[in-house]
């Protein structure tokens, strides 16, 4: 027989493994309940963003979700004039560009455009599932009302459209973002740096914090030479979005940028 020490040891053993066991499996039951509650997510949407992080509060995704959800929230408090912008941009002085890009991009959707001394490209930001590039391959900020245009320049100046520039802060971090208000104009609802009007006049801005600091997003490549990407969900059951387009495969013969880039299902990796 075996002592009974020996015993009582095989069977906490087995108690333990059981447990873990169980509790690794509600873990990962967890994971995948929060992976198809984002996949479901309306990204653009307030009230989606609200019903996530009520089942979700410190899910992997809590912090990002909060994050827009501040954004806009913002924007709403603007349209609904119960917040006064800090900063305008009337549509009027964006001149033809702006009214053309209307025309491509009359939805609400979301881009974010960095800017650094090699190239202009396109990082993460969520709700962006179209790419549109205009014919000096700036990406098109899309113009419904409530859309959001994220923008980081690590320092730099960088030329928008109509001799407007936007110069975010030198850290990683600093980025700019400005919400599409119909009734409004293009306003500053979050970030440290400054917009450089035609005239020359300097509006600076310091840092309004909203939500949870986000990790940094990663820039995805430049505006020809590399890649441009554009941030979507990851979907669950090993399908994930294409995020990454060579820039070669999206300009003309005649080098004009391609109407516009939608972003799709694929199996297995990011390509």
């Amino acid at each position: 027989m075996l002592p009974l020490n020996s015993v009582r040891r095989g069977v906490l053993t087995a108690v333990a493994f059981a447990l873990f066991g169980t509790l690794g499996h509600a873990f990962a039951q967890e994971q995948s309940n929060e992976e198809h509650a984002w996949n479901e997510v309306q990204q653009m949407e307030a009230a989606s963003l609200q019903s996530f992080l009520a089942a979700f509060p410190n899910g992997n995704y809590a912090n990002e979700a909060k994050f827009y959800l501040s954004l806009h929230q913002k924007v709403a408090a603007i349209r609904s004039r119960k917040e006064k912008p800090v900063f305008v941009i009337p549509f009027a002085l964006l001149g033809a560009r702006w009214e053309g890009w209307q025309q491509r991009r009359p939805e609400k959707s979301a881009v974010g455009v960095y800017r650094s001394h090699s190239a202009i490209g396109i990082f993460p930001v969520l709700g962006c599932m179209t790419i549109s590039m205009d014919w000096s391959a700036i990406p098109i900020t899309p113009t419904g009302d409530g859309s959001i245009l994220a923008l980081k320049t690590y320092g730099l100046r960088f030329s928008y459209i109509n001799n407007i520039s936007f110069q975010s802060g030198s850290r990683e971090e600093d980025i700019l973002h400005f919400g599409v208000v119909h009734a409004v104009g293009l306003v500053h609802v979050h970030g440290a740096g400054k917009v450089i009007m035609p005239d020359g006049k300097e509006t600076i801005f310091t840092e309004l914090r909203l939500g949870p600091r986000r990790k940094p997003a990663r820039p995805c490549g430049d505006q020809r030479s590399v890649t441009a990407c554009c941030h979507s969900k990851i979907m669950s059951q090993g399908e994930k979005v294409a995020v990454s387009i060579r820039m070669s495969n999206v300009l003309s013969n005649q080098g004009k940028p391609a109407t516009s880039i939608r972003l799709s299902k694929i199996k297995g990796s990011v390509v």
